[in-house]
Protein backbone atom coordinates (compact mmCIF):
# COMPACT_ATOMS: atom_id res chain seq x y z
CA UNK A 1 0.00 0.00 0.00
CA UNK A 2 1.48 3.67 -0.85
CA UNK A 3 1.67 5.59 2.27
CA UNK A 4 0.21 8.47 -0.15
CA UNK A 5 -2.64 8.52 -3.71
CA UNK A 6 -2.11 11.41 -5.36
CA UNK A 7 -5.38 12.12 -7.20
CA UNK A 8 -5.14 14.25 -10.66
CA UNK A 9 -8.48 15.45 -12.38
CA UNK A 10 -7.63 17.05 -16.13
CA UNK A 11 -9.35 18.49 -18.95
CA UNK A 12 -7.20 20.36 -21.59
CA UNK A 13 -4.55 21.24 -19.64
CA UNK A 14 -1.89 20.83 -22.16
CA UNK A 15 -0.34 24.34 -21.74
CA UNK A 16 0.29 23.54 -17.79
CA UNK A 17 0.64 19.63 -17.05
CA UNK A 18 3.81 19.11 -17.67
CA UNK A 19 4.85 20.88 -15.25
CA UNK A 20 2.47 19.43 -12.18
CA UNK A 21 4.04 15.98 -13.45
CA UNK A 22 7.69 17.03 -13.30
CA UNK A 23 7.27 18.54 -9.57
CA UNK A 24 5.51 15.30 -8.67
CA UNK A 25 8.96 13.29 -10.25
CA UNK A 26 10.90 15.74 -8.61
CA UNK A 27 9.64 14.90 -5.32
CA UNK A 28 12.17 13.78 -2.28
CA UNK A 29 9.15 11.58 -0.90
CA UNK A 30 8.58 8.64 -3.73
CA UNK A 31 6.16 6.30 -1.57
CA UNK A 32 3.51 7.13 -3.81
CA UNK A 33 1.24 5.86 -6.19
CA UNK A 34 -0.36 8.64 -8.86
CA UNK A 35 -3.45 8.64 -10.84
CA UNK A 36 -4.63 11.08 -13.24
CA UNK A 37 -8.15 10.57 -14.57
CA UNK A 38 -8.30 12.40 -17.97
CA UNK A 39 -12.06 13.96 -18.13
CA UNK A 40 -12.77 13.72 -21.75
CA UNK A 41 -9.72 15.93 -22.82
CA UNK A 42 -9.95 16.90 -26.41
CA UNK A 43 -6.12 18.66 -27.17
CA UNK A 44 -3.07 15.77 -26.23
CA UNK A 45 -2.95 16.43 -22.37
CA UNK A 46 -3.28 12.44 -22.33
CA UNK A 47 -0.16 11.79 -24.74
CA UNK A 48 1.86 14.17 -22.55
CA UNK A 49 0.98 12.23 -19.61
CA UNK A 50 2.03 9.29 -21.14
CA UNK A 51 4.99 10.29 -22.84
CA UNK A 52 6.31 12.07 -19.62
CA UNK A 53 5.45 9.64 -16.68
CA UNK A 54 6.83 6.83 -18.97
CA UNK A 55 10.32 6.94 -16.96
CA UNK A 56 7.91 8.25 -13.27
CA UNK A 57 9.68 6.84 -10.59
CA UNK A 58 6.52 5.35 -9.34
CA UNK A 59 3.44 3.51 -10.21
CA UNK A 60 0.40 5.48 -11.65
CA UNK A 61 -2.39 5.30 -13.98
CA UNK A 62 -4.14 7.26 -16.36
CA UNK A 63 -8.01 6.73 -16.08
CA UNK A 64 -10.28 7.92 -19.04
CA UNK A 65 -13.95 9.31 -18.82
CA UNK A 66 -16.35 11.41 -20.57
CA UNK A 67 -16.44 14.90 -19.57
CA UNK A 68 -18.27 14.87 -16.28
CA UNK A 69 -16.67 17.75 -14.25
CA UNK A 70 -13.55 17.61 -12.10
CA UNK A 71 -15.88 16.59 -9.23
CA UNK A 72 -16.63 13.33 -10.75
CA UNK A 73 -12.80 12.56 -11.75
CA UNK A 74 -11.94 13.09 -8.21
CA UNK A 75 -14.44 10.77 -6.73
CA UNK A 76 -13.13 8.75 -9.82
CA UNK A 77 -9.39 8.86 -8.48
CA UNK A 78 -10.50 8.10 -5.12
CA UNK A 79 -12.87 5.21 -5.67
CA UNK A 80 -9.50 3.21 -6.91
CA UNK A 81 -6.81 4.59 -4.50
CA UNK A 82 -4.77 2.72 -2.03
CA UNK A 83 -3.00 5.19 -0.64
CA UNK A 84 -3.14 5.55 3.34
CA UNK A 85 -3.32 9.29 2.53
CA UNK A 86 -5.06 10.91 0.17
CA UNK A 87 -3.90 13.92 -1.84
CA UNK A 88 -5.71 16.30 -4.88
CA UNK A 89 -3.51 17.91 -6.88
CA UNK A 90 -5.36 20.05 -10.08
CA UNK A 91 -3.43 19.52 -13.43
CA UNK A 92 -2.52 23.16 -13.60
CA UNK A 93 -0.90 23.46 -10.16
CA UNK A 94 2.49 22.04 -8.88
CA UNK A 95 3.85 21.31 -5.31
CA UNK A 96 7.56 21.77 -4.04
CA UNK A 97 9.66 19.04 -4.08
CA UNK A 98 9.59 18.48 -0.39
CA UNK A 99 5.75 19.37 0.35
CA UNK A 100 4.56 15.65 0.26
CA UNK A 101 7.70 14.23 2.21
CA UNK A 102 6.74 17.03 4.94
CA UNK A 103 3.04 17.00 4.87
CA UNK A 104 3.24 12.80 4.90
CA UNK A 105 6.03 12.64 8.02
CA UNK A 106 4.22 15.21 9.95
CA UNK A 107 0.77 13.61 9.20
CA UNK A 108 2.18 10.00 9.98
CA UNK A 109 3.96 10.86 13.22
CA UNK A 110 1.33 12.38 14.79
CA UNK A 111 -1.33 10.39 13.58
CA UNK A 112 -3.49 13.78 11.98
CA UNK A 113 -6.16 13.09 10.08
CA UNK A 114 -5.99 15.96 7.79
CA UNK A 115 -2.88 18.37 7.09
CA UNK A 116 -2.64 21.66 6.23
CA UNK A 117 0.43 23.74 4.54
CA UNK A 118 0.09 27.27 3.07
CA UNK A 119 0.60 28.16 -0.03
CA UNK A 120 1.47 30.88 -2.93
CA UNK A 121 -0.79 31.95 -5.93
CA UNK A 122 1.14 32.28 -9.38
CA UNK A 123 1.05 33.34 -12.45
CA UNK A 124 1.16 31.34 -15.63
CA UNK A 125 4.75 32.25 -16.22
CA UNK A 126 5.64 31.86 -12.22
CA UNK A 127 5.41 34.94 -10.81
CA UNK A 128 4.41 35.08 -7.41
CA UNK A 129 0.98 37.07 -7.01
CA UNK A 130 0.04 36.68 -3.19
CA UNK A 131 1.29 33.84 -0.55
CA UNK A 132 -0.22 32.60 2.28
CA UNK A 133 1.13 31.10 4.83
CA UNK A 134 -1.22 29.62 7.59
CA UNK A 135 -1.16 30.94 11.47
CA UNK A 136 -0.96 27.69 12.71
CA UNK A 137 1.32 25.88 15.92
CA UNK A 138 2.82 22.98 13.80
CA UNK A 139 3.83 20.85 16.46
CA UNK A 140 -0.10 20.53 17.92
CA UNK A 141 -3.03 19.33 16.50
CA UNK A 142 -6.91 21.04 16.68
CA UNK A 143 -10.18 19.88 16.11
CA UNK A 144 -11.64 19.73 12.74
CA UNK A 145 -14.35 21.89 14.14
CA UNK A 146 -11.89 24.64 15.53
CA UNK A 147 -9.89 24.27 11.98
CA UNK A 148 -12.89 25.42 10.40
CA UNK A 149 -13.61 28.49 12.73
CA UNK A 150 -9.98 29.47 11.73
CA UNK A 151 -11.02 28.98 7.91
CA UNK A 152 -13.87 30.98 8.66
CA UNK A 153 -12.48 33.53 10.01
CA UNK A 154 -9.40 33.51 6.98
CA UNK A 155 -7.32 32.95 9.65
CA UNK A 156 -5.86 29.84 7.59
CA UNK A 157 -6.45 29.08 3.99
CA UNK A 158 -7.91 26.04 2.43
CA UNK A 159 -7.85 24.88 -1.64
CA UNK A 160 -7.87 22.23 -2.73
CA UNK A 161 -3.92 21.44 -2.85
CA UNK A 162 -3.05 22.28 0.37
CA UNK A 163 -4.50 19.89 2.49
CA UNK A 164 -3.79 15.71 2.43
CA UNK A 165 -6.52 13.69 4.26
CA UNK A 166 -6.49 10.14 5.57
CA UNK A 167 -8.50 8.17 3.36
CA UNK A 168 -9.56 6.27 6.35
CA UNK A 169 -11.44 9.46 7.42
CA UNK A 170 -12.99 10.24 3.74
CA UNK A 171 -14.74 6.75 3.20
CA UNK A 172 -15.43 5.94 7.08
CA UNK A 173 -17.80 9.08 6.50
CA UNK A 174 -18.56 8.76 2.84
CA UNK A 175 -17.41 12.02 1.96
CA UNK A 176 -17.10 12.41 -1.84
CA UNK A 177 -17.01 15.42 -4.22
CA UNK A 178 -20.37 16.83 -5.14
CA UNK A 179 -20.67 15.90 -9.18
CA UNK A 180 -23.65 18.39 -9.52
CA UNK A 181 -21.74 21.70 -8.36
CA UNK A 182 -18.95 21.90 -11.31
CA UNK A 183 -17.89 25.08 -11.39
CA UNK A 184 -16.12 27.63 -9.08
CA UNK A 185 -14.88 25.48 -5.71
CA UNK A 186 -18.45 25.09 -4.45
CA UNK A 187 -17.41 21.48 -4.38
CA UNK A 188 -13.83 21.89 -3.02
CA UNK A 189 -15.81 24.00 0.09
CA UNK A 190 -18.25 21.38 0.64
CA UNK A 191 -15.73 18.59 0.38
CA UNK A 192 -13.70 19.67 2.66
CA UNK A 193 -16.14 21.11 5.01
CA UNK A 194 -17.54 17.54 5.61
CA UNK A 195 -13.84 16.38 5.93
CA UNK A 196 -12.79 18.63 8.75
CA UNK A 197 -15.74 18.75 10.62
CA UNK A 198 -15.08 14.77 10.44
CA UNK A 199 -11.89 15.09 11.82
CA UNK A 200 -10.69 14.61 15.27
CA UNK A 201 -6.84 16.50 14.83
CA UNK A 202 -6.10 18.24 11.87
CA UNK A 203 -2.19 19.61 11.57
CA UNK A 204 -0.52 22.30 9.99
CA UNK A 205 2.20 23.54 8.26
CA UNK A 206 2.59 27.01 7.94
CA UNK A 207 5.03 27.30 4.74
CA UNK A 208 3.52 27.86 1.44
CA UNK A 209 4.27 24.50 -0.40
CA UNK A 210 1.96 24.50 -2.78
CA UNK A 211 1.95 26.74 -6.54
CA UNK A 212 -1.65 27.81 -7.04
CA UNK A 213 -1.82 28.72 -10.75
CA UNK A 214 -4.34 31.94 -12.11
CA UNK A 215 -5.37 31.16 -15.15
CA UNK A 216 -6.22 34.45 -16.62
CA UNK A 217 -8.72 32.90 -18.85
CA UNK A 218 -10.28 30.56 -16.46
CA UNK A 219 -14.10 30.93 -15.50
CA UNK A 220 -13.56 31.74 -12.34
CA UNK A 221 -11.44 34.84 -13.09
CA UNK A 222 -13.74 36.21 -15.92
CA UNK A 223 -16.56 38.53 -14.44
CA UNK A 224 -19.23 37.74 -17.05
CA UNK A 225 -22.92 37.37 -16.14
CA UNK A 226 -22.88 33.79 -17.02
CA UNK A 227 -20.09 32.78 -14.71
CA UNK A 228 -20.78 35.21 -11.44
CA UNK A 229 -24.09 34.26 -11.92
CA UNK A 230 -23.15 30.65 -12.38
CA UNK A 231 -21.07 31.18 -9.24
CA UNK A 232 -23.59 33.22 -7.06
CA UNK A 233 -25.79 30.01 -7.21
CA UNK A 234 -23.12 27.69 -6.84
CA UNK A 235 -22.03 28.94 -3.78
CA UNK A 236 -25.89 29.72 -2.09
CA UNK A 237 -25.98 25.88 -3.05
CA UNK A 238 -23.42 24.71 -1.33
CA UNK A 239 -24.27 26.98 2.12
CA UNK A 240 -27.40 25.51 2.20
CA UNK A 241 -25.60 22.14 1.69
CA UNK A 242 -23.34 23.07 4.34
CA UNK A 243 -26.06 24.59 6.94
CA UNK A 244 -27.87 21.06 6.40
CA UNK A 245 -25.06 19.34 7.23
CA UNK A 246 -24.18 21.12 10.24
CA UNK A 247 -27.54 20.99 11.97
CA UNK A 248 -27.60 16.88 10.79
CA UNK A 249 -24.35 16.62 13.23
CA UNK A 250 -24.24 18.06 16.35
CA UNK A 251 -25.46 21.53 15.57
CA UNK A 252 -22.33 24.08 16.46
CA UNK A 253 -24.09 27.72 16.57
CA UNK A 254 -20.88 29.32 16.67
CA UNK A 255 -19.86 27.89 13.57
CA UNK A 256 -22.92 28.45 11.91
CA UNK A 257 -22.50 32.25 12.75
CA UNK A 258 -18.95 32.06 11.37
CA UNK A 259 -20.43 30.02 7.80
CA UNK A 260 -23.01 32.77 8.02
CA UNK A 261 -20.53 35.62 8.19
CA UNK A 262 -17.97 34.25 5.50
CA UNK A 263 -20.30 33.29 3.39
CA UNK A 264 -22.39 36.53 3.44
CA UNK A 265 -19.27 38.58 2.41
CA UNK A 266 -18.44 36.06 -0.35
CA UNK A 267 -21.67 36.64 -1.51
CA UNK A 268 -21.37 40.45 -1.38
CA UNK A 269 -18.40 40.59 -3.62
CA UNK A 270 -19.67 38.49 -6.48
CA UNK A 271 -23.26 41.16 -6.27
CA UNK A 272 -20.12 44.40 -6.14
CA UNK A 273 -19.02 42.41 -9.09
CA UNK A 274 -22.97 42.58 -11.54
CA UNK A 275 -23.16 45.62 -10.39
CA UNK A 276 -19.68 46.78 -11.89
CA UNK A 277 -20.16 45.26 -15.19
CA UNK A 278 -23.76 46.64 -15.29
CA UNK A 279 -25.84 43.39 -14.06
CA UNK A 280 -28.20 45.94 -11.95
CA UNK A 281 -31.52 44.07 -12.31
CA UNK A 282 -29.77 40.40 -11.95
CA UNK A 283 -27.62 42.04 -8.28
CA UNK A 284 -30.90 43.47 -7.37
CA UNK A 285 -32.56 40.36 -7.64
CA UNK A 286 -30.18 38.05 -5.88
CA UNK A 287 -29.20 40.62 -3.27
CA UNK A 288 -33.22 40.51 -2.24
CA UNK A 289 -32.80 36.99 -1.64
CA UNK A 290 -29.25 37.02 0.30
CA UNK A 291 -29.53 40.63 1.68
CA UNK A 292 -30.02 39.02 5.64
CA UNK A 293 -26.21 37.25 4.66
CA UNK A 294 -24.95 40.12 3.34
CA UNK A 295 -25.52 42.32 6.60
CA UNK A 296 -23.96 39.58 8.23
CA UNK A 297 -21.23 39.37 6.38
CA UNK A 298 -17.39 39.77 8.35
CA UNK A 299 -15.14 42.64 6.99
CA UNK A 300 -11.64 42.45 7.37
CA UNK A 301 -10.56 46.23 6.48
CA UNK A 302 -11.69 49.37 5.10
CA UNK A 303 -11.87 48.23 1.38
CA UNK A 304 -13.81 45.35 2.43
CA UNK A 305 -16.41 47.52 4.72
CA UNK A 306 -16.15 49.88 1.83
CA UNK A 307 -17.12 47.24 -0.54
CA UNK A 308 -19.90 45.92 1.43
CA UNK A 309 -21.51 49.99 2.36
CA UNK A 310 -21.76 50.77 -2.01
CA UNK A 311 -23.55 46.84 -2.42
CA UNK A 312 -26.33 47.45 0.54
CA UNK A 313 -26.78 51.11 0.29
CA UNK A 314 -25.03 52.61 -3.14
CA UNK A 315 -24.59 49.87 -5.51
CA UNK A 316 -24.96 52.64 -8.44
CA UNK A 317 -21.26 53.67 -7.50
CA UNK A 318 -19.52 49.79 -7.67
CA UNK A 319 -18.92 50.36 -11.17
CA UNK A 320 -16.91 53.64 -10.96
CA UNK A 321 -15.37 52.21 -7.79
CA UNK A 322 -14.10 49.33 -9.36
CA UNK A 323 -12.96 51.04 -12.31
CA UNK A 324 -11.12 53.20 -10.35
CA UNK A 325 -9.43 50.34 -8.50
CA UNK A 326 -8.75 48.97 -11.64
CA UNK A 327 -7.02 51.71 -12.45
CA UNK A 328 -4.78 51.92 -9.32
CA UNK A 329 -4.07 48.37 -9.51
CA UNK A 330 -2.57 48.69 -13.30
CA UNK A 331 -0.78 51.69 -12.18
CA UNK A 332 0.50 49.93 -9.49
CA UNK A 333 1.68 46.66 -11.82
CA UNK A 334 3.24 49.61 -14.32
CA UNK A 335 5.47 51.03 -11.09
CA UNK A 336 6.74 47.99 -10.28
CA UNK A 337 7.26 46.94 -13.67
CA UNK A 338 9.57 49.70 -13.97
CA UNK A 339 11.32 49.09 -11.29
CA UNK A 340 11.77 45.28 -12.04
CA UNK A 341 13.54 46.44 -15.14
CA UNK A 342 15.19 49.52 -13.90
CA UNK A 343 16.93 46.41 -10.99
CA UNK A 344 18.18 44.46 -14.27
CA UNK A 345 19.41 47.34 -16.12
CA UNK A 346 21.42 48.11 -12.87
CA UNK A 347 22.71 44.42 -12.29
CA UNK A 348 23.30 44.04 -16.18
CA UNK A 349 25.63 47.62 -16.15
Amino acid sequence: MPAVSVIIPTYNTNNYILKTLQALKDQTFKDIEVIIVNDGSTDNTKEIVLNNLSDAPFPWMIIDQENQGASAARNKGLEVAKGEYVYFLDSDDYIHKTFIEKMYNTAKNRDYDIIISGFMVVAPDGKILKKFENKCNSTMPISGKTALKLRLRRDIRIIVDNVIYKKELLTTNHIKFDPTVRQFAGDVLEFSFKAFYSATRVGCISEALVFYTRRPNSASTQHTKDNLSGHFNNLLKTYRAIRTYIKDNETDHELLALLDEYIGFRLTKILFFLYSIGEYSSAEEYKKEVMPLIQKSSTRNIMEKFLKFLVIYYPKLCRPAYLMYNHLTNLKHFGEEIHDKIQLYKISS
